[in-house]
């Protein structure tokens, strides 16, 4: 997507579409931990089976965490406080490091602590990230986010074909 971006010189604006904000909404949503689990891995597979990488997808190792599957708010609003800290591109890189700590890594992209982390290794200084993460504007941006997700009726990531 970089790629694209640079060649045909475009603005691309990140968003943060949190589906299940919430073990509740994910238990609203899905049932039982374990169901949960097995419907979102499902789910990658499909994905893992249309990526040009999909080695980065470890399914195995996502199977095997030790906790609970992930929501998504804390890692919206991790990738929302890099946007306000370094603008879009620190939102664009924040998003990409967290999915590599989900998707190939499978650690636990709900507990702030990784997600601090994650902002140190890109440049992003904790205290700093923190403090944004933790700013209820920032809560207000991941808000607006999903309710456009909404509007638009997007319902999975990548979202699901319609007819």
């Amino acid at each position: 997507m970089r790629r694209i971006a640079d060649e045909f010189d475009l603005d691309i604006r990140h968003r943060t579409f949190v589906l299940q904000a919430s073990p509740a909404e994910m238990r609203e949503r899905w049932g039982a931990p374990e169901e949960t689990r097995k419907t979102i891995l499902d789910h990658w597979l499909g994905c893992r089976a249309l990526s040009d990488r999909p080695e980065m997808i470890d399914i195995d190792a996502m199977r095997e965490a030790s906790f609970d599957y992930p929501h998504g708010h804390t890692a919206a609003l991790a990738c929302k406080a890099a946007e306000r800290l370094g603008g879009q591109d620190a939102h664009w890189t924040m998003f990409d490091r967290i999915q590599r700590a989900h998707l190939s890594l499978a650690l636990n992209v709900a507990d702030p602590g990784i997600l601090l982390r994650i902002g140190g290794e890109i440049g992003l200084g904790p205290s700093a990230l923190a403090a944004a993460m933790g700013d209820p504007e920032t809560e207000r941006a991941v808000e607006a986010d999903r309710h456009r997700a909404r509007a638009f009726q997007i319902c999975t990531i990548p979202p699901a074909h319609r007819p």
